[in-house]
């Protein structure tokens, strides 16, 4: 995704994208995920919550569930539930309890 084309790029101009590639302050707790994965996205919003997850993996492939498709339907779902969230039609979760990897031995 270092130079995104087409409908791509398009979708990813509606999000504020980061890229990060040390844990050791970000709360777990909050980004949970599979520390195999090869890619991770969370698509959240301003205040923390977290719309959804795109990412994993199974025992045949790291990148199983990686494709442009599958990441255009995650890309235009994550904005329909911002649109929904911005409206009030979107209940707000509880954010869970403040985890580190530096918590842990």
């Amino acid at each position: 995704m270092a130079n995104p084309k087409g409908k791509t790029a398009k979708l990813l101009s509606d999000y504020v994208c980061i890229l990060v590639d040390d844990l050791t302050g970000v709360d777990i707790g909050l980004f949970e995920f599979d520390p195999d994965s090869t890619l991770y996205c969370f698509i959240l919003n301003a205040d923390e919550q977290i719309y959804m997850r795109y990412g994993g993996r199974d025992d045949e492939s790291a990148e199983t569930f990686l494709n442009e498709d599958s990441l255009h339907i995650a890309l235009e779902r994550g904005l329909e539930m911002h649109e929904q969230y911005n409206k009030g039609e979107l209940e707000k979760t509880e954010r869970p309890a403040a985890k580190f990897p530096r918590d842990y031995p």
